[in-house]
């Protein structure tokens, strides 16, 4: 699935904590997270980096990514 461009800046200031793209491409490192299908994913912002849990299924994966990039929008300030 393709992005516009309010999602993609919404993903990025998730993963970033900013909404413009990083020059030169992200540089995003991806590791585990414990809790399974009642966890979130969690950004660190400041190193670019997504603690991801292991979900059962793809479509539990995208809900989980969808409400945390929500939740966490309106509390980055761009930089």
């Amino acid at each position: 699935d393709e992005l516009d461009d309010a999602e993609r800046a919404r993903w990025f200031r998730f993963l970033t904590g900013s909404s413009r793209g990083p020059r030169g491409g992200a540089n995003l490192r991806i590791g585990p997270r414990a809790g399974g299908d009642g966890a979130f994913p969690f950004a660190h912002a400041c190193v670019s980096s997504l603690d991801l849990p292991s979900y059962s299924s793809r479509e539990l994966l995208r809900e989980r990514l969808g409400a945390a990039v929500k939740a966490a929008h309106d509390k980055f300030t761009d930089l």
